[in-house]
């Protein structure tokens, strides 16, 4: 028997900010039982980049993540504005202002969903080779962002002896190491 998606008999929003937006819905199951109130967060995809220079180093970014309270090290990443034509143009404007990095050649890895069960987003991660500095970068005023670059040949090390502990760079950094045949 087929699976069949629930039905939304009423929805509001709660938050609307800069950092969030989070929904509670009412929803009918196939089975006719009614869920009245199922929160979460709704959209801020975002793009995710794997990026490796032509010396064979990842540009990886170290900040301070209030939500956890800690340093972090992790691809970088960032939400998609409005006037990005698309999640490529999203993606390539976030490593470039976050790193000054750009350029090169960029290939979709996929499409990622985010905590299904608590939110709408998705990430898009990219593997992005002969990846350039072109100049400083451009951080939001609220980023205060240190680029790590680590060779390619580490990267794998790295992400599994839990240095890098963000779920999405692990993803990302899996999915562009098998791209290039490493893993």
């Amino acid at each position: 028997m087929p699976l069949e998606p629930w039905e939304t008999t009423h929805t509001e929003l709660l938050v609307d900010s800069r950092w969030m937006r989070v929904r509670r819905d009412a929803a009918r199951l196939p089975n006719g039982l009614l869920v009245p109130d199922y929160y979460y967060v709704d959209g801020g995809d975002f793009g995710q980049v794997f990026a490796v220079t032509d010396d064979r180093e990842v540009v990886f970014v170290r900040q301070y993540k209030y939500p956890v309270r800690q340093v972090v090290l992790e691809l970088p990443a960032g939400s998609f504005e409005p006037e990005d034509a698309g999640p490529l143009e999203g993606a390539q404007r976030e490593l470039r202002e976050e790193t000054g990095y750009g350029g090169g050649e960029w290939r979709l890895l996929g499409e990622c969903l985010q905590s299904p069960g608590k939110s709408s987003t998705r990430s898009f991660p990219y593997l992005v080779t002969g990846a350039q500095y072109l100049g400083e970068p451009k951080p939001d005023a609220t980023e205060e962002i240190e680029v790590v670059l680590v060779p390619l040949s580490g990267v794998l090390e790295l992400v599994t002896s839990g240095a890098v502990a963000d779920s999405n760079s692990l993803g990302t950094a899996l999915l562009a190491l098998r791209a290039l045949g490493v893993i």
